[in-house]
């Protein structure tokens, strides 16, 4: 139970409390009100913990901000805790909020990165000078500066977790400039490319794939996650509930799209539900021949077994056609890329681009593709002027000038 004491005409008064429970008071030598919990140090000594606000609700805010970290095991030695023991039990807490692969990295950078650079530190002895110098040094040890930006959000995320739970009075990293990472050019094939590629698919198992990848701009594991619960080929359409992803040590899994706006439906043109029911067809043959030890799960791209393909499978196979329709290297990702700058280049306006791509906001689509724009200026302005001569000559045919 929480008590909270009125503020005292006398001096700082605080009531015994026991274990585990916390109170706010007014500390008249200090002028501030005081939240205050009571813990148990490793030794099982008994410790107690305060904060200082200036008004009575700020106090109480904050100690239920003390007991949720009590409760996680953050203040067991009275103590702020050290950066690594923050990173550590702050990660731990983001396991079920993030996608595997997701949590998988972040765990890789405050291991490799954050924690020997910055972890035997104090939390609320933290710096911008400590951050600026440990951003020098992960740039030394050949790090790229996108690799140090990211390494700088991540921190910044959890220290903003600390101010918000009386952590920290401020985060540090809103007092650092981050290294400026140049955004890598995005690499795309154009539309003759693209013929080229197809007539290679023709045949291949993962012929299917392709062609839907580049049709839709799915990401890889939205297409590996397809059931044929998802599609609809009499409507021409598929929608975007799932993805398949890798993660160290599991294996494949089931997850959530990468974002709210990733589920999505998403309409399929004529080339892509053709890919669609010759993969059926496939499949249907290749159930047959494996009989009983065909997995189930309804996938629509999958093995000879049933399961769904394996992305470094997926990726070393595609390199095969690409290298088969005498194309350069790409990632398979950029067949996506392909799919929105063939669809910005021929004027298709951006908000629909980000809504085909699951894009969270139009601001990205135009970030990342920020080489078509400079086209569609172009169109745009050609269509104005074109607009403009057409009136004015309709007018002045009206009027006999």
């Amino acid at each position: 139970m929480t008590s909270v004491s009125e503020r005292p005409a006398g001096s700082r008064t605080r009531k015994r409390r026991a274990n585990g429970e916390g109170s706010v008071f007014w500390d008249k030598r200090r002028r501030r009100w005081i939240a205050e919990v009571s813990t148990i140090d490793p030794t099982g000594k008994p410790k107690r913990v305060a904060r200082s606000a200036k008004t009575q609700a700020e106090a109480l805010r904050l100690l239920k901000q003390l007991r949720r970290l009590a409760d996680e095991g953050l203040l067991t030695s009275g103590r702020p805790p050290t950066v690594a023991q923050f990173l550590a039990q702050w990660l731990e807490g983001q396991r079920h909020a993030l996608r595997p692969r997701t949590w998988e990295g972040y765990e890789s950078v405050i291991r490799t990165r954050l924690v020997p650079e910055l972890g035997r530190l104090r939390l609320d002895g933290l710096t911008p000078a400590h951050l600026a110098a440990a951003y020098d040094r992960l740039l030394g040890r050949g790090l790229s500066r996108k690799s140090v930006l990211n390494t700088h959000r991540l921190l910044h995320r959890a220290l903003s977790d600390a101010v918000r739970w009386g952590m920290l009075v401020r985060n540090p990293c809103d007092l650092v400039d981050p290294p400026r990472a140049q955004r890598p050019a995005v690499r795309a094939l154009d539309a003759e490319e693209v013929s080229r590629l197809l007539a290679a698919c023709t045949g291949d198992d993962l012929g299917p794939l392709v062609t839907v990848a580049v049709l839709t701009g799915l990401r890889q594991g939205e297409l590996l996650g397809l059931t044929w619960d998802d599609i609809d080929l009499e409507r021409g359409e598929l929608r975007v509930v799932r993805a398949v992803q890798r993660v160290r040590g599991r294996g494949l899994v089931v997850v959530p799209p990468k974002t709210a706006s990733s589920r999505r439906l998403v309409p399929l043109p004529p080339q892509a539900v053709a890919a669609l029911r010759e993969q059926r067809r496939r499949q249907a043959e290749a159930r047959l021949k494996a009989g009983p030890a065909w997995a189930d799960g309804n996938w629509v791209f999958t093995t000879a077994l049933g399961l769904p393909y394996h992305p470094s499978d997926v990726a070393h196979r595609f390199q095969r056609l690409l290298e088969h329709a005498g194309l350069p290297r790409l990632r398979f990702h950029d067949l996506r890329h392909t799919t929105a700058s063939l669809l910005l280049g021929e004027g298709v306006h951006p908000k629909v681009v980000a809504s085909l791509l699951g894009h969270s906001t139009i601001q990205i689509t135009l970030d990342t593709y920020s080489h078509v724009t400079p086209g569609l200026a172009r169109q745009a302005a050609e269509a104005l002027g074109a607009l403009v001569a057409s009136r004015t000559a309709s007018s002045t045919a009206d009027t006999g000038w």
